[in-house]
């Protein structure tokens, strides 16, 4: 009976973990990952995350570090973003961790394309990174606020480099915009010019 009871409760925990959150020790390459601007307010500026390849070789199945503000349920995006702008609210921030597919299928469902940038890291920097990146996946749900033009998924992907990186990435102007990053990364020698 005991046996039972022990698979029981392995299946059932197994089952109700979506998604197993990436081993910050194994040989991960950091990129920046973009998606294309769309058509709602919270969108306008594209979206930034951070893309984790096993051994630096991409594939489909690559974990995603996603960072983002929710609004309260029921309240409607828009006019919650509105008064984010006002400097009136904040949203609470969360990091997720998502697969390379499902984020780019995604952003193909609103036509937008995605790109990732390959960050130029020391190893030391980017175990710094993993380390971050892990602890943020796992203790950063609700605990900051979220501006959606000021402290945004742009901001917190550069605190996560900023993690690691000898000499960090400055607060730029444009800085707090994800389609402008690529630009700024690459001009600071941070991001490699072609996508991967």
């Amino acid at each position: 009976m005991f046996k039972y009871i022990l698979i029981i409760l392995l299946a059932s925990s197994s089952a109700f973990s979506a998604v197993k959150i990436f081993n910050p020790n194994r040989n991960w390459h950091i990129s920046l990952l973009i998606a294309a601007p769309g058509k709602n307010i919270e969108s306008l500026r594209g979206h930034a995350a951070i893309r984790l390849s096993l051994n630096g070789i991409p594939t489909n199945q690559d974990p995603v570090i996603t960072f983002y503000g929710k609004t309260p349920d029921g309240l409607p995006l828009i006019p919650t973003a509105l008064r984010a702008l006002g400097f009136a609210q904040h949203l609470p921030s969360f990091v997720e961790q998502d697969k390379f597919d499902s984020f780019v299928k995604t952003y193909a469902n609103e036509n937008r394309e995605t790109k990732s940038y390959r960050i130029k890291l020391k190893p030391n920097e980017r175990q710094k990174i993993l380390t971050f990146l892990n602890k943020e996946v796992t203790t950063t749900q609700g605990s900051r606020p979220f501006q959606i033009f000021i402290y945004n998924c742009a901001v917190m992907s550069i605190e996560a480099l900023n993690a690691g990186l000898t000499h960090p990435i400055p607060r730029l102007p444009g800085i707090n915009m994800p389609n402008k990053l690529p630009k700024i990364l690459i001009a600071l020698g941070i991001a490699d010019p072609k996508p991967i």
